[in-house]
């Protein structure tokens, strides 16, 4: 189920998938930003429109070692440049 499962997600429609995760991230205001990244680490879908690459931060690097959900922890954000 969730994220994962949803079609626009799973088929790379990036226009549904940024959709859904603007969708989420006004359920959950307490993240700046939530999106879906390739392997290489771009982001390719998210609630806000940035050119990001988060090969290099350990929550990626979790993910792919896990092939699980992850989510970020206390970092300083490259879209706002603060904690």
């Amino acid at each position: 189920g969730g994220v994962v499962s949803e079609l626009a997600v799973r088929d790379g429609d990036r226009t549904r998938c940024d959709l859904i995760m603007r969708r989420l991230q006004n359920q959950f205001q307490t993240y700046i930003a939530i999106g879906v990244a390739r392997p290489d680490g771009q982001i390719w879908c998210s609630s806000t429109k940035v050119n990001l690459n988060v090969s290099d931060r350990a929550y990626f690097r979790q993910a792919l070692t896990t092939r699980a959900f992850t989510t970020g922890g206390y970092v300083v954000g490259r879209i706002r440049n603060t904690p």
